[in-house]
């Protein structure tokens, strides 16, 4: 298989162009397009709820590799610090559990308590929760 950039020539904009609508069609992204995958499906996510991105943000005990915060009560963004796999346990506030979907991946959770961070972010380092 041939590279990307000799297949595609050498003009950046038709890569990530490509990569675009590689990531639209819902192709896993590769090294390469990482990058480009969650900024296209944040975003997206965004559009899609953009009052679950309003509101305050409340930051939550995750353990020292980990920043998460709600914004608001629909979205809980969750952050690894360091490159190794993170540890540590997401305390969420006393509720009922809910439904949760992942905005990268589409992984849906239902969350209530303590939750093992590893197990969040098990394909990437960092991911946006929504509430159902």
């Amino acid at each position: 298989e041939q590279p990307r950039a000799s297949a595609l020539g050498s003009d950046p904009r038709a890569l990530r162009r490509e990569a675009l609508a590689e990531s639209i069609a819902g192709v896993p992204p590769t090294r390469e397009t990482r990058k480009l995958y969650v900024t296209h499906r944040i975003l997206r996510a965004r559009a899609r709820a953009e009052a679950a991105f309003r509101g305050s943000y409340t930051p939550l005990e995750a353990g020292p590799d980990v920043c998460a915060f709600l914004r608001g009560d629909r979205a809980l963004v969750i952050v690894s610090l360091r490159g190794g796999p993170p540890s540590g346990a997401l305390t969420l506030p006393e509720s009922p559990a809910s439904q949760w979907e992942s905005a990268l991946t589409g992984v849906r959770w239902k969350l209530r308590g303590s939750i093992d961070v590893a197990e969040l972010l098990q394909t990437f380092p960092a991911d946006v929760l929504l509430r159902s």
